[in-house]
């Protein structure tokens, strides 16, 4: 039984006020108006050379977190019937739709129950699905019974715990309630704190079990931009706007896990209201996005562009103030991987009806959006947490997280046939880079708090320890993923280092601006180098920012509701 499947029986087995939850739960509508851009949605370093950043592109309307009214009606937290576990997950889920209206980078305190007992390392490795897994802390532990733990180095190993407090970033909280091993993310309040929090026990045995490996070769196809896009039906669709006010509502291609592809709608040009926003160039019109939900758009070419919603994946087109919808897979907690520097090809990862995580690539040459079949190595129940590949696109690197090991893998690209080589980890880890046939990673340990760098070489799988650091570690690299910003925080100080071909340059500044166009070229503070045989070289602004350029090209709108709107240029 997957997780959708247990809740959607859970919400119908009880009988509850559900109306008053879905009023409860539904967003508040301010009506903002979003302010347009004509410039393309993916820009490298533009704040450098005092363009318009990424942040602004971007243009979603967001307020401030709106109060959350005790629904629980004085329910007991700890664990005392169905009754109460189905109270705990509404008011989770309200709790959940009016915390994520915030998606800035405010820290909030959450309660989270796992679907079994796992052990601390499996805690963290579940965590470091997640990307950006370092901005995770967790703080106590709990066991079944309730019997917190505070987390330290001198923990019991052996120890089982079916729940954690943890704080996290605003950002994540999608991520982490898709979690595979998470059963409620619940929130700090009167009637759940430190003292009080018992972990949710009402998963049924069949939802916790694992599925056993399939003995698969490890390889996967990801098609060449000579490869023509993949017929499609004739089948054409209606959108129907997305009711998210209630958990219990999903839809039937979320329950399949079915991936249909939507191809010859044509869609009647309508222009968005203009009114208080700036006037568009006479050159550009403005269309309107015939989609519900929106969370990402991302031009590929000058025609094309990839939608991101709240559960689909799409590629539309844009010709002769006509929008037309070529492609559509549908999916969940969509997001973008990797993105080269012009924006032309992307990965990105989502989760199926059964919550497990798929991989789909766009190429702007090519006008294609398609799925890479990644079940070779995802069979054994393990999570893909991330993609990434060269700037000419033939290494491709790729992270997936079990509860006992994280394994990189990388291979070159042939013809569309990528056959990946792989290094395993017993602790979570992270691809810093890639260059001259070394793949770069950096592996925590959360019991030690130290990280290791390491270089893996292709051709023979050796590998190299080039530093150990203690403490915290996050990380940034650049659109060629061949240089990263590591920055290490202790106890007392704060360092960051410049990864670049294996060596590796401590420098005074944790804010860089990487150029996409000349690889080996950063901006650390207000100051831009170059970067060669393990030395930064200072460079003036002047020389610095051609190569700095935002990229030009078509732009986009998004409203604080998910409607949407492109801004290109006229036919």
């Amino acid at each position: 039984m997957d997780k959708k499947e247990f809740y959607r029986q859970l919400m119908e087995s009880y009988t509850v006020d559900t109306e008053r939850v879905k009023r409860g739960a539904k967003r508040k509508s301010r009506n903002v108006k979003s302010k347009a851009l004509i410039i393309r949605n993916w820009t490298a370093a533009a704040a450098a050379c005092g363009a318009v950043t990424a942040a602004a592109i971007a243009v979603v309307s967001l307020g401030s977190v709106p109060n959350i009214e005790n629904s629980s009606g004085g329910y007991d937290i700890t664990d005392g019937g169905m009754e109460d576990a189905m109270a705990r997950f509404v008011a989770a889920e309200q709790q959940f739709e009016a915390y994520s209206l915030s998606y800035d980078e405010e820290c909030f305190d959450l309660y989270v129950s796992f679907r079994k007992q796992l052990k601390r390392n499996e805690i963290t490795m579940a965590f470091s699905v997640i990307e950006d897994y370092s901005d995770i802390s967790i703080d106590l532990f709990y066991t079944a019974e309730g019997i917190s733990y505070r987390n330290s180095a001198d923990m019991d190993d052996n120890l089982l715990f079916l729940g954690a407090k943890i704080s996290a970033p605003a950002s994540m909280l999608s991520e982490i309630k898709m979690l595979k091993e998470t059963a409620l993310v619940e929130y700090a309040s009167d009637e759940i704190t430190d003292d009080s929090f018992k972990p949710f026990n009402s998963v049924p045995a069949e939802y916790t079990t694992t599925p056993e490996p399939a003995n698969e070769p490890v390889q996967i196809s990801v098609p060449d931009t000579t490869t023509a896009p993949p017929v499609t039906s004739e089948t054409t669709e209606t959108e129907a706007p997305a009711d998210t006010s209630s958990p219990e509502e999903t839809s039937a291609s979320e329950e399949t896990g079915e991936d249909p592809a939507v191809t010859d709608e044509i869609i009647e040009d309508t222009t968005t209201d203009t009114e208080d926003v700036p006037d568009t160039p006479e050159e550009y019109e403005t269309l309107a996005v015939p989609l519900t939900g929106v969370k990402t758009v991302s031009f590929i070419n000058e025609n094309c562009f990839v939608v991101t919603t709240v559960d689909s994946i799409r590629l539309l087109s844009c010709m002769g103030g006509e929008i037309k919808i070529e492609t559509t897979y549908y999916a969940s907690g969509a997001k973008i991987s990797y993105s080269s520097h012009d924006g032309s090809r992307m990965f990105i990862i989502a989760r199926d009806g059964d919550n497990k995580t798929r991989l789909y690539y766009a190429d702007g040459e090519s006008s294609l959006l398609c799925e890479v079949d990644v079940s070779s190595i995802t069979s054994s129940g393990a999570e893909l947490s991330s993609v990434s590949c060269s700037s000419d696109g033939k290494i491709i690197l790729m992270k997936t997280v079990s509860l006992d090991k994280t394994i990189i893998y990388y291979g070159q690209r042939s013809e569309g046939t990528i056959t990946l080589a792989n290094k395993e980890y017993s602790n979570p880890a992270s691809v810093l880079a890639y260059s001259d046939g070394i793949v770069y990673t950096a592996v925590t340990d959360s019991k030690e708090n130290t990280v290791k760098i390491y270089g893996v070489t292709i051709a023979d799988d050796s590998e190299t320890e080039l530093a150990s650091y203690s403490g915290s570690f996050k990380y940034t690299r650049n659109p060629a993923v061949n240089m990263a910003l590591m920055t290490v925080i202790g106890e007392n100080e704060e360092t960051n280092i410049i990864l670049y071909k294996g060596s590796l340059i401590p420098v005074d500044a944790n804010q860089v601006a990487f150029s996409g166009i000349k690889d080996d070229t950063v901006m650390i503070g207000d100051k831009y180098f170059t970067v060669s045989d393990g030395e930064l070289a200072e460079i003036s602004a002047e020389e610095a920012s051609q190569y700095f350029d935002a990229i030009g090209g078509n732009g986009y709108e998004i409203s604080e509701t998910g409607e949407a709107s492109v801004i290109v240029k006229k036919s």
